[in-house]
């Protein structure tokens, strides 16, 4: 989430670029870990146009573009996860969503990001 929410900040950095600096710098992340990151910010930076679409499509008097980056970011990352690569249960990567927005957010930012989500992932197994 820190590489991609470093690149929608400044859209001049690479997000891979920015991941493999940040896995430098956490040497406790095992090598799974790194290759997994690398997929995700692969994935999302690959499917950006649509799961930005998909996005925005189920987002009620709010435009993407106007959204907190760390919400924009963890809902870019779940879409990826449950709707693209389907790797990660849905239900999974929405908690997952949930909880980093609760952590890294505002206060509401959990049930926000919970709220879109619900309405993309509706009737999706």
């Amino acid at each position: 989430m820190q590489a991609l929410f470093a690149s929608d900040v400044n859209p001049d950095l690479d997000p891979l670029e920015v991941l493999e600096d940040l896995i430098e710098e956490e040497e406790a992340h095992s090598a799974e870990d790194g290759a997994y990151a690398r997929e995700i910010v692969r994935g999302v930076a690959e499917n950006a146009e649509e799961i930005d679409r998909v996005i925005a499509e189920h987002m009620t008097g709010w435009r993407l573009e106007r959204i907190a980056g760390v919400e924009r970011n963890v809902m870019r990352i779940a879409v990826w996860e449950g709707l693209i690569s389907r790797r990660v249960p849905v239900p999974v990567a929405v908690d997952e969503a949930v909880e980093i927005a609760k952590k890294y957010g505002a206060e509401e930012s959990g049930r926000f990001v919970n709220g879109v989500l619900g309405r993309v992932f509706r009737g999706v197994s």
